[in-house]
């Protein structure tokens, strides 16, 4: 099911929806660490932004900014960590 875009899709919506529209970014204090075994870490994702044409963004330890395709494969487990992340801090839109 991670790996079906539909599914992607509506995680990439759900994240979309619970941090602010702006081009502020949000930054982890402890980073997400995706892994796809106990010993195998796919993305490590320092920070998240939404930028202003509505495109997911990513900061990896680089601190360089990578957008999500929900039709990339092991997108499901990027977004899954990431909506997890965001649903468990509560973020949301600020006026």
């Amino acid at each position: 099911m991670l790996n079906d875009p539909e599914y992607n899709q509506r995680l990439l919506d759900e994240c979309k929806r619970l941090i602010a529209v702006t081009d502020t970014a949000i930054y982890f204090p402890d980073p997400i660490s995706v892994k796809i075994t106990p010993h195998t870490e796919l993305f490590r994702c320092y920070g998240v932004v939404i930028t202003k044409d509505d495109e997911l963004k990513l900061m990896d330890p680089n601190e360089e900014w990578h957008g999500v395709e929900v039709e990339q494969k092991n997108a499901g487990y990027i977004l899954q960590s990431l909506f997890q992340r965001l649903k468990s801090n509560s973020y949301r839109k600020t006026a």
